[in-house]
């Protein structure tokens, strides 16, 4: 049970003597009843983009002709809606502008050049409805463990999980008595940690002027964020975690393995994690420092992204991508396998696959390849934003609606998209 200590249920009655409370309360009854009627979503985020002339459709609506890097989701086309012509305007970058790509980041600059990010909308939405599963969100790569593709709203990057054995270990292991009591101490130290600095802080306050008192005000708003958190992951602690018969994967050396040969136990993994309702959020970035080799590739993958309209390149280019593809279906028919309260898992997911560059080669950061499949969404085949100058912020303005978000704005978004919902 949460230690609602007299000190704290003090300040609350200073404040307003409901909310606080009812904010308490809920915390508990998230973590304790885990309602797993809500819906979810999968970000996948590739830094190099994918090759335009065979992602985007040459015709529009429902009875396009499918690019070769579509081709693979055939049996997916009834819930699926691929977007041309939107990105982010203004953003430009090359590779480093990859980073705002779930972000929708109205950026003065880039890394080094006095730039700062924004909250992700993975992020939003698990910062919203997270705390109702053991992992708000879930974060992954491969081969770097930077991350760059969810962000928190202070514009601090998530360092996401790039090994399959850690990931499954963290879902499914449980902890020792010993391990379970060595956490507890750890979050209690945490916990008096920030008692300390709320009760200094509240000494402090009554001796600032009005400016100084909202800056306090915002940092201590993220010390109360950070409370939330230790309640919520202490409640946890004591609960097991599902049972699967699937067996762990092996242990691998991520720095040098061939994502190829990761992605499949990743998509495997994020089913589960979906299934299991071990979390409602997960985003999954390909890099720019990605590794892999094919039979017919024999080039690095960053150096054939920089194509020049090679046609030997393009062809290599396109067996990576297309691998790409046909594990993201094998995921989407495993998904629409399996059901849950009538429905599949994939029409409760929003799965948004696309990347933070629209020509790799030209280093080009326009008309971003975006797709979504499933999330129960009326699908409309192809839409095609060229030249309406659409932002990518309002088809997230969108997606955040259909998660249950009342949000009108996000980024640099200028209302909902239309034709889609």
């Amino acid at each position: 049970m949460i230690d609602i200590t007299r000190r704290n249920f003090l300040r609350g009655a200073a404040v307003t003597m409901a909310l606080p409370l009812l904010e308490w309360m809920q915390d508990l009854q998230a973590a304790e009843k885990n309602s797993v009627y809500t819906k979810r979503m999968l970000c996948v985020g590739n830094d190099y983009g994918y090759y335009p002339e065979e992602f985007f459709p040459k015709n529009t609506g429902l009875n396009y002709k499918m690019p070769k890097l579509i081709q693979p989701m055939a049996q997916h086309r009834n819930k699926m809606t691929i977007f041309s012509g939107l990105d982010h305007t203004g953003v430009n970058g090359g590779h480093d502008a990859a980073c705002s790509y779930l972000t929708a980041v109205d950026t003065k600059g880039f890394p080094g050049v006095n730039f700062k990010n924004t909250i992700s909308i993975d992020q939003l939405a698990a910062d919203t409805f997270g705390l109702s599963t053991r992992f708000p969100s879930i974060q992954l790569s491969f081969r770097t463990s930077k991350g760059g593709l969810s962000w928190t709203k202070y514009g601090m990057t998530l360092r996401p999980i790039i090994n399959p054995a850690e990931l499954f270990d963290v879902m499914f292991r449980n902890a020792s008595p010993s391990e379970k009591s060595l956490e507890k101490k750890k979050l209690d130290k945490k916990k008096s940690v920030l008692d300390a600095i709320m009760s200094d802080a509240s000494d402090l306050n009554r001796k600032l002027g009005k400016y100084d008192k909202e800056k306090l005000d915002e940092y201590l708003t993220s010390v109360r964020e950070v409370e939330k958190a230790l309640r919520v992951n202490k409640a946890w602690i004591d609960k097991q975690k599902p049972k699967t018969s699937v067996k762990a994967p092996k242990k691998i050396t991520a720095y040098k393995a061939d994502f190829f040969e990761v992605l499949p136990v990743m998509y495997d993994l994020i089913t589960l994690a979906f299934q299991t309702n071990s979390t409602r959020y997960i985003s999954l970035q390909i890099p720019t420092v990605t590794r892999g080799k094919l039979p017919g590739v024999r080039e690095s993958y960053h150096g054939l992204s920089h194509h020049g309209k090679s046609p030997d390149k393009i062809k290599q280019l396109l067996i990576l991508e297309l691998l790409q593809s046909k594990e993201f279906a094998r995921f989407l028919g495993k998904m629409a396998s399996i059901k849950q309260f009538g429905k599949s898992l994939l029409d409760d997911t929003i799965c948004l696959y696309g990347g933070g560059m629209g020509n790799a080669s030209s280093h080009s950061n326009r008309n971003l390849p975006n797709l979504i499949v499933g999330g129960g969404f009326k699908h409309k085949g192809h839409l095609n934003y060229t030249g309406k100058q659409v932002p990518l912020g309002n088809l997230y303005v969108t997606i955040l609606q259909k998660l249950g978000l009342e949000v009108d704005k996000f980024g640099i978004s200028s209302g909902r998209i239309n034709g889609f919902g």
